[in-house]
């Protein structure tokens, strides 16, 4: 059994007669996924903030009374006195910031803290007005006060709702912390959240643009540095070589690792051994976080678990994949270590496995579409994936060049970084068939398959069928493979595992439909709203109604309904049951309501046809006769009632038109036919 060290803090010493090597040569600046994820917390927060106010905002006046109330029995002097000293050690830290970055001929950052500062400030100022034409009258008067020091006022002299100080710091401080130590951070951090709290409690106006004031400032900050680069967080070779001699790795030498990711690292130890490196940095966590949102965001089913919050938590799982792999057979190279290094990053070293990577590296590309991949590996590695799939654990990512050949020619498994154990079916199934569209690129559909087929057998395999997508595999799979190979790739392996040929699992959280029906729910919100206000009214005419008609108009409308579902059975060579039909008929008749031409009704009628087995030809045949039927009747009811109309008593009669205007009409029925 491979022991795995775990250290609970990264040292500080290097290893005495350390080899170093310069890491692999990058940007001086890089722009760091840590930022785009911050700027989508702070759009977050700004809307947020903006609906909190319209939605709470007599909530928030009734606080900050209750505050005021609390807090009145201090003295005037004091209750300016905290706001006004700490926001004065938020300026002071942060003209002390640009001042150091000009007397340190920082003019790039110099830069970015002016352009942070007053785009933060500027924007919560304009934050504040928006706010201030959202909440009822009663909340702005709360504004017409003495404005405090550091406060600004809006164009009508009343106190500006948002606080710009407070939004100017929180830019400032998401700048700082590209290149300051985290701990200057935190105490800074604090000392603005407690300038904020009592800024808040002791106002008398209403909390409104506190959550949109630190949604602008980490908006702008993580912004300015999406656009012009922050310092590099990667872990550096001295960092990597503390860290494993904290774990007990005697290392004597370290080096990028030939051919492989930036943050792989080849280090050597005293007995001559050599290790494969992992240094993994908090930017490669939020980079995952955000694969995340999107693949959240995008798919309605992912099948993952919810994420670690820490990166440390998330490398010991990765190294608990691994060796729980190991434990049941599945050929993983063990790990070694797991320590902690530089800020907030991590180590993970493992053994390393002589041979090639199948699908990485130009040679081995070459090798491949020349030779393509032996069929005993490819066997051996589908029983490796058996293992995987019967102690339930997904690898994430089961592509070809996820398998390492040793020099005899075995597979072993490598990159559990999106590991879970205990797994779902989804994801068991999502790694089947990514290897059955890694393996189909190189061996062909039909070979895949029965390869895939004799090593893990047709139960396990039909797992791949609903998730053989373009939506459920990953980007390299999704650009290696066509759609219509991966369409043929899902109808052989239904067809050898005894399956029916079904259309695929619908993955996407938002499509066509889904935009048409919200638009369409927004659109009439927005018409219904002006009618809801008008209530008054329409009670005043209820109440002047005759009900008696009203109640026979609304027993006639019900009986369209009977009727209807009696034409549309009619219709029909199939018997189906009459109240599920007549169901349909009333959701048909919502149905018409938001689509032209009655569209609708005709969709939601043909689809119930088919959810009972009807072919999909008949259906619509029978749709079509029941509406050419209903038109029809409609005329006919129609002349009947113009023929009864005409021979009341109580009226004057109806006239025939002349023969010229029904030439007329008919001539501009035949045009538009």
């Amino acid at each position: 059994m491979t022991s795995m060290n775990l250290s609970p803090s990264a040292p500080t010493e290097q290893p005495p007669e350390l080899r170093l090597s310069d890491p692999p040569e990058g940007p001086p600046r890089v722009r760091s996924p840590v930022d785009v994820l911050r700027a989508i917390v702070g759009g977050i927060l700004v809307i947020g903030g903006l609906g909190h106010a319209f939605g709470f905002d007599s909530t928030l006046l009734g606080f900050a009374e209750d505050a005021n109330e609390a807090t009145g029995d201090f003295p005037d002097w004091s209750r300016d006195l905290a706001p006004s000293a700490l926001g004065s050690v938020v300026i002071a830290g942060a003209l002390l910031l640009v001042v150091w970055s000009l007397m340190t001929t920082r003019y790039r950052r110099f830069v970015s803290y002016a352009a942070g500062i007053a785009a933060a400030a500027g924007l919560s100022m304009l934050l504040g007005r928006v706010l201030d034409g959202l909440v009822d009258d009663a909340v702005r008067r709360s504004f017409d006060v003495e404005i405090p020091v550091f406060r600004v006022a809006g164009p009508d002299g009343r106190m500006n709702p948002a606080d710009p100080l407070l939004a100017a710091s929180i830019a400032t401080l998401t700048i700082a912390s590209s290149f300051l130590p985290t701990r200057f951070i935190r105490r800074a951090a604090v000392v603005v959240a407690v300038y904020a709290l009592t800024s808040s409690l002791m106002s008398t106006a209403a909390p409104l643009a506190l959550p949109s004031d630190v949604g602008a400032g980490l908006l702008v900050g993580s912004l300015l540095l999406v656009i012009v680069g922050r310092h590099d967080v990667a872990l550096r070779p001295h960092e990597i070589a503390a860290a494993l001699a904290s774990a007990g790795c005697d290392v004597i030498a370290l080096e990028p690792r030939p051919g492989a990711e930036r943050n792989e690292w080849l280090a050597t130890r005293s007995s001559g051994e050599h290790l494969i490196v992992h240094g993994l940095s908090r930017d490669d966590r939020s980079s995952a976080l955000i694969v995340r949102l999107v693949r959240w965001l995008r798919l309605r089913k992912t099948g993952d678990h919810r994420p670690f919050l820490t990166l440390r938590r998330n490398v010991e799982h990765r190294a608990l994949v691994a060796l729980e792999a190991g434990v049941h057979g599945i050929e993983t190279p063990p790990v070694r270590a797991v320590a902690p290094a530089g800020v907030d990053g991590m180590v993970l070293a493992r053994d390393p496995i002589p041979g090639e990577v199948v699908g990485a590296g130009e040679r081995a590309n070459e090798r491949r579409a020349q030779h393509g991949v032996p069929v005993d590996v490819l066997r051996a590695a589908w029983r490796q994936v058996a293992r995987l799939q019967r102690a339930r654990i997904a690898h994430g990512r089961l592509r070809l060049d996820s398998f390492a050949i040793d020099e005899s020619g075995r597979p072993w498994l490598v990159g559990f970084e999106r590991g879970e154990l205990v797994a779902t079916d989804q994801r068991l199934g999502t790694d089947i068939a990514e290897l059955l569209a890694s393996s189909a690129e190189v061996v062909g559909v039909d070979q895949a398959v029965a390869i895939a087929h004799d090593e893990i057998g047709g139960a396990m395999l039909q797992r791949a069928v609903p998730w053989l997508q373009p939506l459920a595999l990953t980007a390299q799979t999704r650009d290696s493979i066509s759609t219509d190979e991966l369409d043929e790739l899902r109808v052989a392996t239904a067809s050898t595992c005894g399956l029916d040929p079904e259309p695929p699992v619908r993955l996407e959280r938002i499509d066509a439909k889904t935009v048409f029906v919200l638009g369409t729910i927004v659109l009439s919100g927005w018409f219904l709203l002006p009618q809801l206000a008008d209530l008054d009214a329409l009670w005043s005419q209820a109440r002047d109604a005759a009900w008696n008609w009203a109640l026979i108009a609304v027993v006639c409308s019900v009986v369209t309904y009977v009727a209807a579902t009696a034409s549309l059975l009619g219709a029909i060579p199939v018997r189906l049951a009459y109240w599920p039909a007549l169901t349909a008929q009333v959701a048909s008749s919502f149905a018409n309501r938001v689509t032209p031409a009655k569209v609708g009704g005709f969709a939601t009628n043909l689809r119930y046809f088919q959810r009972k087995g009807v072919p999909l030809a008949v259906g619509a045949t029978a749709v079509g006769l029941n509406a050419v039927a209903g038109v029809i009747m409609h005329a006919v009811l129609t002349l009947c009632a113009l023929l009864l109309a005409s021979g009341d008593a109580q009226a004057d009669g109806l006239s025939m038109p002349s023969v010229g205007v029904v030439l007329l009409c008919l001539g501009a029925i035949a045009m538009t036919a």
